[in-house]
């Protein structure tokens, strides 16, 4: 009898835990959406075929499947929807890319595409207008909603200052001890932190206010409570914005994220990159050195 009960358990067990086919198809022409990456939170499950279909693990222990397409809005799939629905449709993109994609004829430490979704992990930066040996007394941030979605603009994030690399240029350590968490409750038009107990100075090679948005184990923190939003372009990650200010900067912004190779289509490594003709608006608030 007993034998029999775990016989039955194990091929019902077998049966339900067997990947189930999906599909996924362009949001105007339901054309197949071929090689799309498919991620089950920050698990790579593979790219989808020439029919758009991929299989996919419905009963996996993740929160959401992600679909990643150069060319595509990154469309964020909340796991209980795969018992509901077996295809979905992804938003192309106007002239704008969803994920950073560099060219590696230009320069391998710049991007000329600025990200307008952001995603748990991802962190942004903008160059410290003061001089060496200025004290930065406040860190301010312009939030913002996105996509239509309301409240993003109130939800916390963390924040850092990073000293510049005297050889790259790009952002390099830390100066602050830890991340500080940034919140603004009241909606307001900047976030703003006090740091001046801190006493930071801007080193000689310069400095970078760094906007965290905390990785996917915030989840299990508490730090944030929904993985995502509807918005009208689908499920995005709910999590905070910044302004963006387009058009030729001399101080342009940095992002840390991975990033597609065009030539090649191989995704890197979270790494550092700067952002030509952009950036996301983050400011400080310095007390200047007597002279």
């Amino acid at each position: 009898m007993y034998r029999l009960l775990f016989l039955t358990f194990f091929v019902y067990s077998c049966v339900f835990a067997q990947p189930k086919l999906f599909r996924f198809l362009d949001g105007a022409t339901n054309t197949p959406l071929q090689d799309a990456d498919v991620y089950t939170d920050s698990v790579f499950v593979g790219a989808a075929n020439y029919n758009g279909n991929i299989k996919i693990d419905a009963s996996g222990k993740y929160n959401s499947v992600i679909i990643s397409h150069v060319n595509y809005y990154r469309r964020i799939i909340p796991k209980d929807s795969l018992a509901i629905k077996k295809v979905f449709k992804v938003t192309k993109r106007d002239n704008v890319l969803d994920e950073v994609v560099v060219d590696s004829r230009a320069d391998k430490d710049s991007t000329t595409l600025p990200y307008t979704n952001f995603s748990f992990g991802m962190k942004i930066a903008s160059p410290v207008e003061a001089s060496a040996g200025d004290k930065i007394t406040a860190l301010k941030f312009r939030v913002t909603n996105a996509h239509g979605v309301k409240g993003l603009n109130f939800l916390p994030f963390k924040a850092n200052v990073y000293a510049l690399d005297s050889i790259t240029k790009l952002p390099g350590k830390p100066l602050l001890p830890q991340d500080i968490v940034v919140e603004n409750k009241n909606g307001a038009t900047w976030a703003t932190k006090d740091i001046s107990k801190y006493h930071i100075k801007v080193p000689r090679q310069g400095a970078c206010v760094v906007f965290i948005i905390p990785g996917l184990e915030s989840l299990d923190e508490g730090f944030y409570k929904t993985f995502t939003v509807m918005s009208k372009v689908g499920a995005i990650s709910a999590v905070p914005y910044l302004k963006l200010e387009r058009g030729s900067h001399k101080n342009s912004g940095f992002i840390y994220d991975s990033f597609i190779d065009m030539n090649t289509g191989i995704t890197s490594p979270q790494i550092w990159k700067r952002i030509k003709g952009a950036r996301y608006i983050m400011d400080v608030e310095i007390e200047k050195t007597r002279k």
